[in-house]
């Protein structure tokens, strides 16, 4: 009884500290964000096997009316079990020469889960792994299954809108997905994170926006 007694108590201490941290992290001032800038890139293939010369494709316009829900019966969810390694990444930083040292080097996805922690109750495990001066974190997959019929639709959601507003892809691309890796700071902290990329909108021949990229909601990136 006594030990159960002390391992409640310091889980309730832990509970307190987290709820502290978070209370006096929003009233300091706001973290400056440095602008990030490309170092490298790479593909994946459907096996999640790293390519070196990814291809982006291009934004197009979606013909509308356009139904999200065209062709969900026939869908089948990918396994995302390996899509959040961060070998890949590392292989590429390594390829290019890049400097990591004093980096926190991540995906995109794994900074959204621990920002967004006092915000969204689900579930997240993060390997975290320091080497000489630099630390690494990897995402835990844990189950991504859909809880019911509309949770997986809006999941499908996703994937439809982004064949809709893409050019179809060359037959011979085996690139499933363009990761960009790049370099940023937040406050004193250097982080180096790759990102999965959907497409670029060419502005030479589209007015629909200033932006060069369309950002992906991958969970793994």
């Amino acid at each position: 009884r006594e030990v159960r007694r002390r391992r409640m108590q310091r889980t309730r201490q832990a509970t307190i500290h987290v709820k502290s941290l978070v209370t006096s992290l929003s009233r300091k001032r706001r973290p400056t964000f440095q602008q990030p800038i490309e170092v490298c890139s790479f593909g994946l293939n459907d096996k999640h096997e790293r390519i070196p010369h990814g291809s982006l494709r291009r934004y197009q316009d979606p013909k509308m009316p356009a139904d999200l829900n065209e062709g969900y019966a026939d869908y089948v969810q990918k396994d995302n079990t390996a899509a959040s390694n961060i070998q890949p990444l590392l292989d590429s930083l390594s390829l290019h020469h890049i400097d990591t040292s004093g980096a926190i080097v991540t995906y995109r996805n794994n900074l959204n889960k621990i920002l967004s922690t006092p915000y969204d109750r689900s579930a997240w495990n993060i390997f975290v792994r320091r080497e000489k001066n630099t630390i690494y974190l990897e995402i835990q997959q844990n189950n991504n299954q859909p809880e019911n019929d509309a949770h997986a639709r809006s999941m499908y959601y996703g994937t439809r809108f982004e064949e809709i507003c893409t050019e179809p892809r060359n037959e011979k691309d085996e690139c499933t997905q363009y990761c960009s890796i790049v370099s940023t700071k937040l406050n004193n902290f250097t982080v180096i994170m790759g990102a999965e990329i959907d497409c670029y909108i060419d502005t030479s021949t589209s007015s629909s926006s200033s932006s060069s990229s369309c950002s992906s909601s991958s969970s793994s990136s």
